[in-house]
């Protein structure tokens, strides 16, 4: 990380709580702009990947419940 980063991250984090969400806000809108092209082809051919997976059978479900028993496994170090 660049000294102008940590600069502005000591600066910010010495803000009110509000104000803080209001700069991580305008960081991360900053950065999720319109896909490019090559983002948005890539998303597309995985999107097709998902949706062929699914018509031959070969994809897995689960459920919220065992989703949520999984990462609480991985969260607790298990």
């Amino acid at each position: 990380m660049s000294a102008a980063a940590k600069q502005i991250i000591e600066a910010a984090l010495k803000l009110e709580p509000a104000e803080r969400v209001g700069v991580a806000e305008a960081l991360w809108d900053s950065i999720d702009a319109e896909p490019t092209a090559d983002v948005e082809r890539q998303w597309n051919e995985e999107l097709e990947r998902r949706r062929q997976k699914i018509e031959t059978g070969q994809a897995r479900f689960f459920s919220v419940d065992e989703v949520k028993a999984d990462a609480q496994k991985i969260l607790s170090g298990r």
